[in-house]
C-alpha cells in the first residue's frame, strides 16, 4: 500500500493573518482540503496521515475532514519543531502494511491527482530498477538565478549597515542545470526510515526529505512537475492561487466542492468546466 504524509505543521507567520496557513479559505474551501482532496482523487494512494501544528488537531477534525468527508485520512496528527519531525511523527502513524510514502507539502493546495499518480509511479519503477525509490516534482527553473554576498567593506561594517539594502551579485548560476523542487516527494519507506534515522542521530536538519535521502548515497529522481502548483507561504501565493482557481472553474468565488474531476487537472485535459 501507498501512504500520505500532508505536512501542515507550519505556524505561517509570513502570512500575518490570523488563521494558519492551512484553514485559510481559498474560494469556499480551506487551502489544506485542496490538497486533501487531490489525494482522496489520486488511485494510488491507500491512507493519508495529517500533521497540523499541536493544538489543531480537533478543528482540522471538524473544519476539515470531516466537513468534506474525505475518507482516506487515517489519523490527523501534531507535528514537532521542526518540519522534519513533523514528516517523523506523521511516518510513525502507518502499519507495516504501507511500503511507500509520499509527503506532500499541506501548503500546495493546486497540486493534482495526476501529478500524484506520476511521482507514484516513478518510485516503483525506481523500486524495481534500483532496489530503493526517492522522487520529487520539480520544475525547470525559469529565472535567472544568482549568488549574493552582502556588501562587507569597512564602511559597511562600520555603520552596521549588513542589511537587505547591502546585498550584491556575487556570480550568475546556469539555469539549464536548475530544477525548483517542489512537493509530493515519494519514497520506498524504509528508504525515509533509515534516512531520517541518521539525520537525527548526526543531528542534520535538512530543508526537504530528499536532501536526507542523498546523505544515504540515493539521489532524487526528479519528475516534471507542474508550474501552477506553487506553495502558500506570502499573501501574493494567495492570490495567486485564487486566480488560477478562478481561470481554472470559470467560476469566481465557487466553492469547487469535493466531488467531480480536480480543476486544474481539467484544464490540462481539456475537459469542459463542470460548475457545481
Amino acid at each position: 500500500m501507498t501512504g500520505a504524509i500532508l505536512v501542515a505543521a507550519g505556524k505561517g507567520t509570513r502570512m500575518g493573518t490570523a488563521h494558519k496557513k492551512p484553514f485559510l479559505d481559498l474560494l469556499g474551501m480551506p487551502v489544506l482540503a485542496y490538497a486533501l482532496k487531490a489525494f482522496e482523487q489520486a488511485p494510488s494512494i491507500h491512507q493519508v496521515v495529517v500533521v497540523v501544528h499541536p493544538g489543531d488537531e480537533a478543528f482540522c477534525r471538524k473544519h476539515v475532514v470531516e466537513r468534506f468527508g474525505f475518507e482516506k485520512v487515517l489519523r490527523i496528527v501534531p507535528g514537532g519543531e521542526s518540519r522534519q519531525d513533523s514528516v517523523k511523527a506523521g511516518m510513525d502513524v502507518f502499519g507495516k502494511g504501507v511500503e511507500i510514502l509520499a509527503v506532500h507539502d499541506g501548503a500546495r493546495p493546486l497540486v493534482t491527482p495526476a501529478l500524484i499518480e506520476k511521482t507514484v509511479s516513478a518510485c516503483r519503477e525506481e523500486i524495481r530498477l534500483r532496489g530503493c525509490g526517492s522522487v520529487c516534482a520539480a520544475v525547470p527553473v525559469k529565472d535567472t538565478l544568482r549568488m549574493a554576498r552582502p556588501d562587507e567593506s569597512p564602511e559597511a561594517v562600520r555603520s552596521g549597515k549588513l542589511s537587505e539594502h547591502c546585498i550584491y551579485s556575487d556570480c550568475t548560476l546556469d539555469r539549464r542545470l536548475l530544477w525548483a523542487v517542489q512537493t509530493p516527494q515519494v519514497f520506498d519507506r524504509a528508504l525515509l526510515v533509515r534516512a531520517h534515522a541518521q539525520a537525527a542521530c548526526e543531528g542534520f536538519s535538512g530543508t526537504d526529505d530528499t536532501l536526507l535521502a542523498e546523505r544515504l548515497g540515493v539521489p532524487a529522481r526528479l519528475v516534471h512537475g507542474e508550474y501552477t502548483n506553487i506553495k502558500i507561504t506570502t499573501r501574493e501565493d494567495l492570490l495567486l492561487a485564487r486566480l488560477l482557481l478562478e481561470e481554472a472553474t470559470g467560476c469566481p468565488h465557487a466553492d469547487p466542492g469535493l466531488s467531480g474531476v480536480h480543476p486544474l487537472q481539467k484544464r490540462e485535459r481539456g475537459e469542459a468546466d463542470d460548475q457545481t
